[in-house]
């Protein structure tokens, strides 16, 4: 199986290399070797530790110079009162809040020694009161312009205090008249000037907002604004109570304004969880409830757990169509490619006729004699060969095919001549096995040629009667020729012998005993019987020798004239008809031979030429398996291909999903928002079955122009996944 699941698990930190690694299982529950995920935690804590925030103290009454500070992680910021000034400090639902006040007594100044009575006060001018003490300490409150004078020692640090018209209070009120006071400029300090303070009142209180803050403009009145007075509560909420994390929120200080801002590396623990709408993260995994769509159809719930991936069988949809060749392809895709094969096909083609275009899984029949059903009468292609030129499949018969007969048949299938192959040699027959005559036969030149009847009779020795001579013929048990020559019972004047004939006187008794007439032998000369003996010795050679039939295997022995030589086909493609004009060879239209040579070879519809093989609209059956490049295919090798495409599409699919969980993993990472900030965040995503954890990283530059972001993703095919990205915004 290709499909890949985090193997559920307890995976343990590994402290050495300051990582935790993950690993996979297929769709079976098999551990898949060589294959892991891992989670690189070696900065975490560094950022934990480095972790701080800045605090400064500003303002014109700073009792000393404020300056800048970095409070590191784990220190802390104490809040302090002064003597006249009173703190306390609550702690609601996880909240604090810190409340100043002032105190009932109010102490101005250093407690000094206890110093004599003073002296009487001079008499005060109209409207005021004054207040001498020693050295030139002195208090006048003047009731004519509302003002009160506070003149230190020696006259130093002197202060007026009197009222004016104040601010608009927080709780929308018209202005109240507020004490100020003035700090009397310091006389030793060139260009120093008197500075004016204005007190406050415990109604004037403290105005919060947050980042939905809308400032007042034209005659709309700021709002999203809380007001609150001094010593009144302001409930900071998040919502929860119960089952709290730590290290994961912090409140910094910048420009004037708290911060609360999300840890870069967020820990919920073993029992914290992530709700988003219908989704759940949680240390179990991520389950996404089924829920309707807007158009009312309820998708089927989506987990991601150590038990491995349920998709709930939901669609990915909107693929966009694959051009490398390891993208995934969409169903339009894979529909097209299966038109594609199924319309291709194979054409076939022969020397002549038009090319016959077969689509996949239609039937091309290449086929023999429609009489051809019995395979034992074929030699399994021994005389027929096939060779492959390209796309071309040439199908030849042997020069010299070796067969067992030949049979001649005529023009309505009838044998007419056999040639059969026996132990004597080639037989030569009729359709009925009877013997028949070969015709047309040249005349013989060697002495192991056969001759014809011309060159037979040509080669006869004949006998002719002369004078007192009596020639008889007659045929002998094998056919032969036999000449019977007496003499005359009649007397006759023989003269002298010649060449050819002895004539010698001989007292001979005739037969009846008679002997009145006198006998005479007679005998051939020399020359005549040794011509004589030449033709008997040529007649022999004839009538006993005979004629000896060669094939191109073997021979049928000696054949006396007058004996019958059969010409026989060889059962399968060869037929023989004898007739009274010889014997006729043909072969049967329907042949058994191991290679056949021609340009053109044409079975019923079926065409086969140099073009190729023209199947006519017919199969093309048990076609064994292609090995090479060029080999034709059949159907169960097509239909393996087929399923090992569609297993292949199934791998890209689930390989599909899954780069789509990773995108969405990717794309659901929370960026940082405020300037000069960095964040990490971690994203889970779940795509119809397939599922995938992404963490980001996100820096905004301090003057928030300029932003980088980084993520990186592994989905449950074991697959991981890089983005990076830079923005400017003004």
């Amino acid at each position: 199986s290709t499909e890949r699941h985090i193997t559920p698990t307890t995976y343990t930190y590994n402290d050495t290399d300051k990582s935790v690694t993950l690993t996979y299982t297929d769709g079976n529950g098999k551990v898949v070797a060589n294959t892991e995920a891992k989670i690189d935690l070696s900065g975490l804590a560094s950022k934990i530790k480095d972790y701080s925030f800045k605090t400064n103290a500003t303002g014109s009454n700073l009792v000393e110079t404020g300056t800048e500070t970095t409070v590191a992680s784990g220190k802390s910021v104490n809040f302090a009162a002064s003597d006249n000034l009173t703190l306390k400090q609550e702690v609601k639902d996880g909240n604090v809040t810190y409340t100043y006040g002032l105190k009932n007594q109010v102490v101005v100044g250093e407690k000094g020694t206890p110093g004599a009575d003073g002296k009487p006060g001079k008499d005060g001018v109209d409207g005021s009161i004054g207040v001498n003490g020693k050295d030139g300490s002195a208090v006048a409150i003047n009731g004519k312009d509302g003002s009160i004078g506070l003149n230190g020692k020696d006259g130093k640090n002197g202060l007026t205090i009197k009222g004016q018209d104040g601010k608009v209070g927080v709780d929308g009120k018209d202005g109240e008249t507020r004490l100020v006071y003035v700090e009397k400029a310091d006389p030793t300090k060139p260009g120093s000037s008197d500075k004016t303070h204005e007190l406050a009142t415990l109604d004037d209180g403290q105005k919060y907002a947050g980042d939905n803050y809308v400032a007042a403009k034209d005659n709309q009145a700021e709002s999203n604004v809380i007001a609150k007075k001094a010593n009144e509560r302001l409930d900071i909420v998040g919502g929860a109570k119960g089952n709290l994390t730590e290290d994961n929120i912090g409140v910094n200080a910048k420009d004037g304004k708290l911060h609360v801002q999300l840890a870069e590396k967020v820990n919920l623990g073993n029992k914290g969880s992530v709700t988003i709408g219908d989704t759940v993260v949680n240390n179990n995994g991520i389950t996404i409830n089924s829920s309707a769509d807007p158009n009312g159809v309820t998708n089927k719930t989506v987990s991601l757990t150590n038990q491995g991936l349920n998709n709930g069988g939901n669609k990915i949809t909107n693929v966009a169509e694959g051009e490398n060749d390891t993208d995934a392809v969409n169903v339009k895709q894979l529909k097209d490619f299966k038109s594609e094969v199924a319309e291709g096909g194979l054409t076939f083609a022969g020397n002549s006729g038009t090319a016959h275009k077969a689509k996949l899984n239609t039937t091309v029949n290449i086929k023999g004699g429609e009489g051809n059903t019995d395979a034992d009468q074929f030699d399994n292609g021994k005389n027929v060969m096939t060779k492959v030129n390209g796309n071309t499949v040439t199908v030849s018969i042997k020069k010299t095919p070796e067969v067992e007969g030949i049979n001649i048949i005529d023009t309505t299938g009838k044998v007419k001549v056999k040639l059969t192959q026996t132990d004597e040699g080639l037989k030569i027959s009729d359709g009925n096995n009877n013997a028949t005559r070969i015709t047309n036969v040249k005349a013989g030149e060697k002495d192991t040629d056969a001759v014809n009847v011309k060159q037979l009779n040509a080669a006869k020795t004949e006998v002719t009667a002369g004078d007192n001579i009596d020639v008889r013929s007659s045929t002998g048990a094998n056919g032969q020729t036999i000449y019977k020559v007496s003499a005359n019972d009649t007397s006759a004047a023989v003269e002298a012998g010649s060449d050819h004939v002895k004539v010698t006187k001989a007292a001979n008794t005739h037969k009846d005993g008679s002997t009145t007439v006198t006998d005479y032998t007679v005998d051939l000369s020399d020359k005549t019987k040794e011509d004589i003996k030449k033709g008997v010795d040529a007649h022999t050679e004839v009538t006993t020798k005979g004629l000896t039939f060669n094939a191109d295997k073997g021979s049928t022995g000696v054949k006396k004239l007058g004996s019958n030589v059969a010409v026989n086909g060889d059962g399968k493609n060869i037929t023989t008809t004898a007739d009274e004009n010889g014997v006729k060879v043909s072969m049967k239209d329907d042949i058994k031979v191991n290679s056949v040579t021609a340009k053109e070879v044409k079975v019923g519809d079926v065409n086969i030429n140099e073009n190729g093989i023209n199947a006519g609209g017919k199969r093309i059956t048990n076609v064994a398996p292609g090995k090479d490049g060029t080999d034709a295919v059949n159907v169960n090798q097509l239909k393996y291909v087929a399923g090992n495409i569609s297993n292949q599409i199934n791998n890209v699919d689930k390989g599909l999903r899954a780069g789509i969980a990773g995108a969405l993993a990717s794309g659901g990472l929370y960026h940082v928002t405020t300037a000069g900030k960095s964040m990490v965040s971690v994203g889970a995503g779940t795509y119809r079955g397939q599922n995938a954890l992404a963490v980001g990283y996100s820096r905004l530059s301090d003057n928030g122009k300029v932003g980088v972001k980084f993520t990186v993703n592994s989905n449950s095919q074991g697959h991981s996944g890089a983005s990076a990205s830079v923005g400017y915004q003004w």
